[in-house]
């Protein structure tokens, strides 16, 4: 019941120009994945907090808050903002790496699944870490200018001027910082891994087998292009598209 409120507070408090319907699509959106986090809470007998979930759930929750909080911040005249795609995603994201983490855990070759689950963690991490970074040069998310900047220059000249815009010692102090949460994720999933003992009920491995395979279908297909940082790439997709010369097109 706190997450569903905290979500929905959170959709309420983030998102402008709602009205009823906007209100009630954003409560039985949040019904679903409420209702997998009790079962799979159910299940493992652990809080969503404890250190079985730890990890995988602030992994999500990162995208969750990130983009929503930081249009909430931004000066005003923004668009109108509908966070919820990019808290579903956080909330989905965490069952996903939930469901990945307790169908693997205490099976052989523990050392290889604890390293997926950390580069997937790092990786989902990444864009509300440059959601930060953009917030904290700009003021703003990252636009589609920015996006279409990223895409039609040069990489090496668009990493100078971000490092130059930074300063090197925060470039630094960001990379180290990325370096050592996964190094942190790695050690402290491989205690979990390693003490955590392989489901023995059919019924449990049933149900979180199902939530990691929706879900591996569902979040690429559907979710992840409402998110705002990926409905923003494919509007800039569009625009490159409608610039591109028609002998380049074909």
């Amino acid at each position: 019941m706190l997450l569903y409120a905290s979500c929905f507070l959170l959709y309420y408090g983030t998102s402008t120009g709602q009205d009823v319907s906007d209100v009630s699509l954003a409560m039985r959106q949040l019904i679903p994945p409420t209702l997998l986090f009790y079962v799979v809470q159910q299940i493992s007998g652990k809080t969503l907090l404890s250190r079985l979930w730890l990890t995988q759930f602030l992994t999500g929750m990162s995208w969750a808050l990130t983009t929503p909080l930081l249009m909430y911040f931004q000066h005003e005249g923004t668009p109108k903002l509908d966070p919820m795609a990019d808290i579903l995603f956080g909330c989905y994201a965490a069952l996903f790496l939930m469901s990945a983490q307790q169908l693997t855990a205490g099976r052989r070759h523990c050392r290889l699944f604890q390293s997926c689950t950390t580069i997937l963690s790092q990786l989902l991490m990444l864009i509300p870490l440059c959601q930060v970074i953009h917030f904290f040069l700009y003021g703003t998310c990252i636009t589609e200018q920015t996006i279409f900047t990223f895409r039609t220059e040069p990489l090496g000249m668009y990493v100078q001027q971000v490092c130059t815009s930074l300063g090197w010692p925060m470039v630094m102090g960001i990379v180290v910082f990325y370096y050592f949460l996964g190094y942190f994720i790695f050690k402290f999933n491989a205690r979990i891994f390693i003490s955590l003992p392989t489901l023995k009920r059919n019924a449990s491995v049933l149900i979180f087998f199902l939530t990691f395979v929706i879900l591996a279908v569902y979040l690429p297909k559907n979710l992840i292009h409402q998110t705002y940082f990926f409905r923003a790439w494919h509007q800039t997709t569009k625009v490159m598209e409608q610039q591109m010369p028609a002998g380049e097109n074909r």
